[in-house]
């Protein structure tokens, strides 16, 4: 199998065909039991362990300050002292994406390159089933928002809708409100600056930045609630492009 390279794909879009065309055209002979003795694992003592939940499974602690969940079938249980062994790639603990894991040599849970690439398509899955179930609600407050947008603030999103017919359901309301955002901060700081000692775009920026968390959500939320809790990068993002407008550049 020969998979063309497609442009518009993502980083991880691309890594995912990838894997698939691994795993199509490896040849691994080896059976279960030789596969989970050969594969690469990281093992830690457990200092503290939870009580297991209702599903079973238990919150452990090792080296001081880590933490993780472990999926313990009925009868299973970890305590202090026990050893865990991490079927996983990459060497650091925090870095690695884990396949599988062991207590005291007894192995739990192991997954096969082929269930692992299933898995990672049933989270797709599901998160693309979830966010399609939830679109309407989503596109009301992007239809909103968008009719609120002006000059080269409504042509940034039309560029990037032209550019991506499914862009709303692909994380509409992440981009747009930004966008919404930098509008709102442009229109305010432009009516707060001195007519005796007239501000540039960055310096009005910065002034803003100055302001009270409370005194710039009102400016950037237009009185209204924080619906989807927007993110730092957003925030960072909506500053840059009033910046841009205020300096009469394309965003």
């Amino acid at each position: 199998m020969n998979f063309l390279p497609l442009a518009h794909l993502e980083d991880y879009q691309r890594g995912d065909l990838r894997a698939l065309e691994g795993l199509f055209s490896e040849h691994d002979p080896r059976g279960l039991e030789q596969m989970i003795a050969e594969d690469h694992y990281v093992e830690v003592v457990v200092e503290r362990a939870s009580d297991p939940w209702e599903n079973g499974s238990q919150e452990i602690r090792f080296d001081r300050y880590t933490a993780t969940v472990l999926d313990m079938p009925d009868g299973k249980r970890v305590c202090q002292g026990d050893t865990v062994r991490f079927y996983q790639e990459g060497e650091g603990l925090l870095g690695g994406r884990r396949h599988g894991f062991a207590v005291n040599g007894e192995v739990i849970e192991w997954q096969t390159p082929w269930e692992r690439f299933a898995k990672r398509m049933a989270m797709l899955a599901g998160f693309d089933r979830r966010r399609r179930e939830e679109f309407k609600r989503g596109k009301t407050d992007i239809d909103r928002w968008y009719a609120l947008l002006r000059g080269p603030y409504k042509a940034r999103i039309d560029r990037l809708r032209a550019a991506a017919p499914d862009f709303d359901l692909q994380g509409g309301t992440y981009e747009i409100y930004p966008v919404l955002m930098a509008q709102r901060i442009e229109h305010y700081v432009r009516h707060q600056g001195s007519s005796e000692a007239p501000l540039g775009p960055h310096e009005l920026i910065e002034s803003f930045r100055a302001l009270a968390h409370e005194d710039q959500a009102e400016v950037i939320h237009g009185g209204e609630p924080d619906t989807y809790g927007i993110s730092g990068y957003q925030f960072d993002c909506a500053c840059a492009m009033a910046a841009h407008v205020l300096a009469g550049r394309e965003i």
